[in-house]
C-alpha cells in the first residue's frame, strides 16, 4: 500500500529517535509498505530550522517549507502553520493519489485539508490525535467569553476534520472520545498510549549518567517541558517545605520558563539541577539514577496520556502527580505505582513525596507496579501493532481485517462470558516475545466491554459477531485457534470445536473436558494446556515449528470430517429415527 503520514511534528528521524511518527512508518515499511512522512523543514523542539536530514532510512521522508516561530504560543506560529499548509496541498496535489493518508493532529491547518481531499478522491483518512486544539490554548489563554469567540474557528477546524476521519486513533481515551463526539462515522476508536520501546529504553538505561550521585541522596526526577503547563513552581515550594537535604531535584527539558523556574529554586534554596534538553540516551539512563518522578501538570491543562508518562513508567520509578486528567489517575491508582496529589497544593505534594523518600521499600514496591505498567501498556513492540493495523484496515479481505505480512493470528470464536477465559489468553500473550502475534476475537456477550479493558495494551482485535460465512473466512485465516474453556465449565464438546476442526488450524486447549482433550490428543490436532504459561509456550512452539503446525492442522480437518461433517454423522441419527440400520442389540 502507498501511505503517508502527514505530520507537522516529528523529531530528527536519527538513530535514537523515538518519535511515534518514524517508529510507525518503520514498522510499515518493514512490512513491505510504500510510506513517505510528509513533515515539516522547521524543527518544533528547537525552534530553527532543520539543518540535519535523514539518509538510509526504510521510508521516504520529504521536508516542506515552514517558515517558524519563535515561541509555543504566537501569531506567527498560526501563520506559520498556513504556510505548511499551502505547501502541503501544493505538494500532495501533484503527487499521485495515496491509498491512505494517516493525519497528525495537530497542526489543523494541513490535516483540515487533507481531510477534504480523502474525501474528495475517497482515500482512507486515519487521524491520529496527539492535543487537542485549541483547548490546549484556552488553558494558557483563558479569558471569558472572549477566548471562546477567538479560539472558535479553531474549534470549527478541529471538528471539520474529526468528522471526516475514517478511523479515529489518540494518545489517550479523553482525545478519542472528544473526536468520536462529531463524528458519525466511526463505530469503535483506537486509544495507543504514546509509549516508548522498552528495549531500546533498557539498552540506554543502563548507560553512565552524566549527574554523579552522592551517598545518601534521593534523586526527583522531572522530565518534559518547561513551560506554563507544567507547574514545577509547586514542586520547588513542595521541596522547600519538605526541607530534606537528601533530596535533589533534577530537571530535564527547556522551554520558556526554564530562567523563571531556575531563579525560583535559587530563592527557595532548593537544591535543584537544571540540565537541560538531553538526547534520549542520556534521558533514559539519567532517569533510571533517580528514585521518584514528579508529574506536576498544571490546573485545567487538557494534557491526558504523554510522553513524559512512558518515559516514568519505564524507568520502574514512583510518580507523585498533581494531574487532574481522571484517565492518568486511574492508571496510577490502578497499578498502585504513586500517589495523586491535589493540583497546586505544595503541602499535599510534600507530604506524597516525604512518604517516598522516607520508604525505601514502599518506592522499591511502586517502582515495580509502575514498571509492569509500561510492559501492559506502553511498550511499542506490542501496542503500535494496533496503529499499523488501523493504517491498513479497509474493506473487503476477512471482514474489514487485513494480515499483515509475517503476521501470526491467533482466533476465538464464540460467546464473551464467565464460562471462557479470555483473560487467561491475554496474560499468556503477555508473555509471548512474538511482536507479529495478534488474537482475533469473535463474538459478543455480557463480559466484552470487561474483556476490551483487560485486553488494553495487547494486539487484540474484537471484531463483534459475525455472520457464519464471515467468521468461516476469518477462522480460515487465522494461523491458531484457542479454546480457552474456564475448568469448572461443564462444556464438553460444543459449536466451536467444529468451527475449529473445520479451519484446519491447530488448537490450543485450557478446557479440563477429557472428551474433549481426548480427542486432540487422539487426532494429534493441537495441546492442552493448565495455565497461561503453558499457554504461552505452546502458541511460541506451534509459531516457531511451522512444518508442526501445518501436520496438526490437516490432523484437524481430518477429524472434522470424521467427526463432526454432518453429511456423514447425521445419517446416524436419522437412522435412529426411521429404525434403519439397527441391530437387536442396539435396540
Amino acid at each position: 500500500m502507498d501511505i503517508i503520514i502527514l505530520a507537522n511534528y516529528t523529531m530528527d528521524f536519527s538513530a535514537s529517535d523515538n518519535g511515534r511518527f518514524s517508529y510507525l512508518a518503520n514498522l510499515l515499511a518493514r512490512d513491505g509498505h510504500d510510506v513517505e512522512v510528509v513533515t515539516s523543514d522547521f524543527y518544533h523542539i528547537t525552534k530553527k530550522k532543520r539543518t540535519d536530514y535523514p539518509d538510509n532510512l526504510s521510508y521516504k521522508v520529504t521536508f516542506l517549507d515552514e517558515p517558524g516561530y519563535p515561541k509555543n504560543i504566537c501569531i506567527k506560529r498560526f501563520r506559520s502553520h498556513k504556510v505548511w499548509a499551502d505547501n502541503v496541498k501544493q505538494y500532495l496535489s501533484k503527487r499521485k493519489k495515496p491509498d491512505v493518508i494517516y493525519s497528525s493532529i495537530p497542526s489543523l491547518d494541513a490535516p483540515y485539508w487533507a481531510a477534504r481531499y480523502c474525501e474528495k478522491n475517497n482515500i482512507r483518512f486515519v487521524i491520529d490525535v496527539q492535543d487537542l486544539w485549541p483547548e490546549a490554548f484556552q488553558m494558557v489563554v483563558n479569558i471569558p467569553v472572549i477566548s471562546g469567540l477567538v479560539f472558535y474557528p479553531f474549534k470549527a477546524k478541529a471538528n471539520g476534520i474529526y468528522k471526516r476521519a475514517d478511523a479515529i486513533c489518540a494518545v489517550s481515551d479523553t482525545y478519542c472520545q472528544r473526536a468520536a463526539k462529531v463524528n458519525k462515522k466511526v463505530k469503535n476508536t483506537t486509544t495507543v498510549f504514546l509509549g516508548t520501546e522498552l528495549a531500546t529504553f533498557d539498552r540506554y538505561a543502563y548507560e553512565n549518567p552524566i549527574l554523579e550521585k552522592k551517598a545518601g541522596e534521593v534523586w526527583l526526577a522531572y522530565c518534559g517541558t518547561l513551560g506554563s503547563s507544567y507547574d514545577l513552581t509547586c514542586v520547588i515550594d513542595a521541596l522547600e517545605e519538605l526541607d530534606d537535604d537528601r533530596v535533589r531535584f533534577i530537571v530535564m527539558g527547556d522551554g520558556p520558563l526554564m530562567e523563571e523556574f531556575k531563579k525560583h529554586a535559587k530563592e527557595k534554596n532548593v537544591n535543584a539541577e537544571f540540565v537541560g534538553r538531553l538526547n534520549y540516551n542520556a534521558m533514559c539512563s539519567l532517569l533510571k539514577a533517580c528514585d521518584i518522578t514528579v508529574n506536576p501538570i498544571a490546573h485545567m491543562a487538557a494534557q491526558s496520556i504523554i510522553n513524559k508518562h512512558a518515559a516514568y513508567v519505564a524507568s520502574g520509578l514512583p510518580i507523585v502527580s498533581t494531574q487532574e486528567n481522571e484517565e492518568f489517575r486511574k492508571l496510577v491508582d490502578e497499578y498502585q505505582m504513586g500517589f495523586n496529589c491535589r493540583n497546586n497544593d505544595s503541602t499535599d505534594l510534600a507530604e506524597k513525596i516525604k512518604r517516598l523518600v522516607d520508604d525505601d521499600q514502599l518506592r522499591k514496591q511502586m517502582g515495580c507496579n509502575a514498571r509492569r505498567c509500561a510492559e501492559e501498556k506502553f511498550d511499542r513492540k506490542n501496542t503500535y501493532r494496533i496503529l499499523e493495523q488501523e493504517v491498513l484496515r479497509k474493506s473487503g479481505g476477512y471482514c474489514g481485517l487485513v494480515k499483515m505480512p509475517q503476521e501470526v493470528w491467533l482466533g476465538y470464536a464464540g460467546t464473551l462470558g464467565t464460562s471462557y477465559d479470555l483473560p487467561l489468553v491475554f496474560d499468556a500473550t503477555r508473555n509471548i516475545q512474538n511482536t507479529y502475534l495478534r488474537f482475533i476475537v469473535m463474538g459478543d456477550g455480557p463480559l466484552k466491554d470487561e474483556f476490551e479493558r483487560a485486553a488494553q495494551g495487547l494486539n487484540v482485535t474484537f471484531v463483534g459477531r459475525l455472520p457464519y460465512e464471515q467468521m468461516c473466512g476469518v477462522l480460515s485465516a487465522c494461523d491458531i485457534v484457542v479454546n480457552p474453556i474456564v475448568g469448572s465449565s461443564a462444556a464438553t464438546i460444543i459449536n466451536k470445536h467444529a468451527d475449529y476442526a473445520a479451519c484446519g488450524k491447530p488448537v490450543v486447549n485450557t478446557q479440563k473436558s477429557e472428551e474433549y482433550c481426548r480427542l486432540i490428543e487422539k487426532y494429534e490436532m493441537g495441546y492442552s494446556c493448565n495455565n497461561d504459561s503453558e499457554l504461552a509456550e505452546t502458541i511460541e512452539m506451534i509459531i516457531s515449528n511451522r512444518a508442526d503446525s501445518l501436520v496438526m492442522g490437516k490432523n484437524a480437518r481430518r477429524c472434522a470430517e470424521e467427526k463432526f461433517d454432518r453429511n456423514r454423522t447425521y445419517t446416524k441419527i436419522e437412522d435412529l429415527i426411521l429404525m434403519r440400520n439397527i441391530t437387536d442389540e442396539v435396540v
